[in-house]
């Protein structure tokens, strides 16, 4: 059907099937297997027992499909072993654990590349402005092991930090923000949510950049993970992330 419609179930010769509307002449719509997936239609609110206005069952469905967005991952299902490593030690891995890690560490390079929340720069423009972007910040790559809900892994994870402790800026407490609900907005939402009886749902981003515009008097240019897989051995060609004022996500 093209939209939603209020109508009934028959059953012809142990056959399952849906009539839209009242009339008994109106066309039918067969249901296969409906006995078996009778709980599943109405768990992806597809059917709905009972008589149900339009904007509740568009509201359901909306809500449905927004739930079921998640994002890709690396799986780590197929890990001999559950220890993180560092980006220097992929080398000495077996090669099924090497090609999960850089697999891991290729999302998140390239995810946070095309975001984008830096710019690639070479060695060469790097030290032809030296003047202008200052000393280079370290980063470092982060690897863990996600696991499910019974303790088996299930996602390889990196993350790339800058070191920010290095940073020669001087920055005072309270310049420093981090975007975190309190427990109290929490538990007021939460309190709204089983008041108008809606249903919670959490979230997580893949990967975030906020807050990206920097001053215009301010310009980082962050050095690569050490080891980082991504990056040319070439010292000439060597790349650098910066991160300026123009960088907007």
């Amino acid at each position: 059907m093209q939209r939603p419609s209020q109508g009934y179930l028959v059953n012809n010769q142990n056959q399952w099937q849906f009539r839209p509307g009242y009339k008994n002449n109106n066309s039918t719509i067969d249901l296969p297997n409906f006995n078996q997936n009778f709980y599943t239609l109405i768990s992806t609110f597809q059917l709905f027992p009972g008589h149900q206005p339009f904007k509740r069952v568009h509201q359901a469905r909306a809500s449905y499909q927004l739930g079921r967005i998640v994002a890709r991952h690396v799986s780590a299902t197929s890990l001999t072993t559950n220890k993180a490593p560092t980006l220097l030690q992929h080398a000495k891995m077996n090669p099924n654990d090497k090609q999960v890690w850089d697999s891991a560490y290729a999302e998140e390079y390239l995810g946070l590349k095309n975001l984008p929340a830096w710019i690639t720069i070479t060695e060469s423009e790097y030290q032809q402005n030296k003047y202008k972007y200052g000393t280079l910040l370290p980063t470092m790559a982060i690897s863990t092991i996600k696991y499910n809900e019974v303790g088996l892994p299930k996602r390889a994870k990196y993350r790339i930090v800058a070191l920010g402790n290095l940073d020669p800026h001087v920055w005072t407490k309270a310049d420093c923000f981090a975007p975190v609900m309190s427990l109290k907005e929490v538990r007021l939402i939460t309190a709204l949510a089983i008041k108008y009886k809606c249903i919670l749902q959490s979230g997580d981003f893949k990967q975030a950049f906020v807050q990206s515009i920097l001053p215009q008097d301010e310009m980082y240019v962050l050095r690569p993970p050490p080891g980082c897989p991504l990056t040319p051995s070439n010292n000439n060609k060597n790349l650098y992330f910066k991160w300026d004022n123009y960088n907007i996500t």
